[in-house]
């Protein structure tokens, strides 16, 4: 009986991963860009911060990771809704819900990956959303705008980006978590609804 119920989680897994065509890795200390087999973006990194926040129906794994060529700060956060369940709209919606304090411009999309520009009176936030069906989604931010479009570019072109340059990183920009994250998010703008997959017989 327990197999049986591995077996779909695993099925699913795959699938998440097989329909997504770019990919945002963070495993083993370095961070990656991929393109299917190929690398478009690498980088060493060490884990600063972690904290995870368990919501209705979603759990949002949050990191900070320093980048150990010039020791620039990124954020990661991971958003994982629970089985049943699904983001309930668009990505744009959903990032308005979660950086409430920002305008927010929807710069690019391509195939799985959306590209943003966060203002406030202080600062802009360049930011990149993996999304997985819209079951999972991955940001990350804190990137500088010459390497924000650095990676748009190679990525519409298919093509690595070359010496990582690190002297246009905003090394004095305070990086911290920018999201909000709270149960008004899936109560009053429930950006969580249930899966219609869910909702068949079995």
């Amino acid at each position: 009986m327990k197999n049986n119920r591995i077996f779909p989680f695993i099925l699913l897994q795959l699938f998440l991963t097989s329909c997504s065509v770019y990919h945002i890795n963070t495993d083993d200390n370095i961070i990656t860009l991929k393109h299917g087999n190929k690398i478009l973006l690498k980088n060493d990194i060490q884990i600063k911060y972690m904290k995870k926040i368990r919501l209705i129906n979603i759990s949002i794994y949050q990191y900070i990771y320093e980048l150990k060529r010039d020791h620039h700060l990124i954020v990661v956060e991971d958003a994982i809704v629970s089985g049943g369940y699904r983001f309930r709209h668009g990505i744009k919606r959903t990032i308005y819900s979660i950086f409430p304090d920002y305008a927010i411009e929807h710069l690019k999309v391509v195939d799985n990956l959306y590209f943003f520009k966060l203002s406030d009176r202080k600062e802009t936030l360049y930011l990149i959303v993996e999304n997985f069906n819209k079951k999972r989604l991955k940001l990350i931010y804190g990137i500088n705008k010459n390497e924000f479009y650095n990676i748009l570019n190679s990525i519409q072109n298919n093509s690595k980006i070359l010496n990582y340059n690190t002297n246009n990183m905003s090394s004095n920009v305070q990086i911290n978590i920018k999201t909000k994250w709270s149960f008004k998010n899936i109560i009053l703008d429930t950006i969580i609804t249930k899966d219609s997959i869910g909702k068949m017989k079995r």
